[in-house]
């Protein structure tokens, strides 16, 4: 099996490096839609020594700190992984936008936690330059270094989804061969989005789709389900024009020898997924980038995951992942680095009908130092 190598990746004495442990305590910011008798229960049930109710988890942190941290409660207990990883190694954390109402614009900068994890993750430095180590060599330290606590965390039957880019497919695919192996690769599922602007003056054919790779903890005891997506129309000339009809080809002839058709309304879903992207003035638009269609977490959610099941993303930039699994009555735990990203997933979950209590945690002493 081919191996991706970057600087780094081995030591000396050619052991390969393991990904950095640093436990931090986790500090409740706020509870969040939590009523007085809510909270008067969990007083309760911690006074009298038993565990209190689950509640959902926001964290605003590294991961680099953050996974590591929770491995000692959720090590083995997570039932299923979505990420997005950002695949802009030129980004800053910077944004803009508006306030509602107001053609005012604001510009965020990055604060130190951010810019300082953005030097740790992608930076170069000129010696670094020097010896031929690129921003490509510390992303694939940083991805790397991700998955093996990702895996750690996911449970026997648990499945794992990444969101890649064209760009980036080929090596992640290769490092999550590396890590979860390759007979654990359970699919490519493509999101073709049909709504994305097409600009005819461009010479390069349209990007059109991306990537999500599936893999398995353990192949065959993994949570999976399929599910129904609807046939589409066809015509089929009868005797007087045209009639819109829904038919199925079956492997079977009648007495006469003429194919019998069914008709359904229904199919299985392959693992070409035709979802448009967030519309500009849908619902659900949150003005974050990045943001991800809820159909699409949907599928994933409902493919590979039950009710009461705990879904993680530790990437969770416009909050889909938590908004859908609060819907689909999973459990979750999500966290971002951005601040903007904390802010948007916690609005997005408060204009969530029938939100259930969740928290606001920081991480460690150096996340309140700005």
């Amino acid at each position: 099996m081919a191996e991706l190598i970057w600087d780094g990746k081995y030591d000396a004495h050619g052991n390969k490096r393991a990904p950095v442990r640093i436990e931090l305590p986790f500090q409740t910011v706020e509870t969040v839609n939590e009523s007085v008798q809510e909270r008067q229960r969990t007083l309760e049930l911690s006074s009298s020594g038993h565990d209190p109710e689950w509640r959902n988890r926001l964290i605003w942190g590294d991961k680099k700190y953050v996974l590591p941290s929770l491995l000692p409660e959720f090590a083995g207990k997570v039932d299923l992984i979505y990420i997005d990883p950002p695949f802009d190694t030129g980004a800053d954390f910077s944004f803009t936008t508006t306030v509602p109402g107001t053609d005012l614009l604001l510009e965020k900068e990055p604060s130190i936690l951010e810019q300082k994890a953005y030097r740790d993750t992608w930076g170069v430095s000129t010696e670094d330059r020097a010896r031929g180590v690129g921003s490509k060599d510390r992303y694939l330290k940083w991805f790397g270094e991700t998955v093996i606590l990702l895996r750690e965390l996911l449970a026997d039957t648990g499945t794992i989804y990444v969101h890649c880019n064209q760009t980036m497919l080929p090596y992640l695919r290769c490092l999550m061969d590396e890590v979860f192996g390759a007979g654990n690769h359970l699919n490519d599922v493509i999101w073709h989005f049909e709504n994305k602007p097409k600009f005819s003056f461009s010479k390069l054919l349209p990007r059109d789709w991306e990537c999500v790779l599936a893999y398995a903890h353990t192949i065959g005891t993994h949570t999976f389900h399929h599910q129904l997506v609807p046939v589409k129309r066809v015509q089929e000339q009868a005797i007087v024009g045209w009639d819109p009809v829904l038919k199925k080809r079956v492997a079977k002839r009648d007495e006469n020898g003429d194919i019998i058709y069914e008709t359904r309304t229904e199919k299985l879903m392959g693992s070409v997924w035709t979802i448009p992207i967030v519309h500009p003035i849908a619902h659900e638009r949150t003005g974050y980038d990045t943001q991800k269609p809820e159909p699409l977490l949907e599928r994933i959610l409902e493919v590979s995951s039950d009710e009461g099941n705990l879904v993680l993303d530790c990437f969770c930039g416009s909050g889909t992942t938590a908004a859908v699994a609060e819907k689909l009555n999973r459990r979750w735990i999500t966290c971002d680095l951005g601040r903007f990203a904390i802010h948007t997933t916690r609005k997005r979950l408060l204009d969530t009908a029938n939100v259930k209590p969740f928290i606001v945690q920081n991480l460690g002493k150096y996340e309140r130092q700005q």
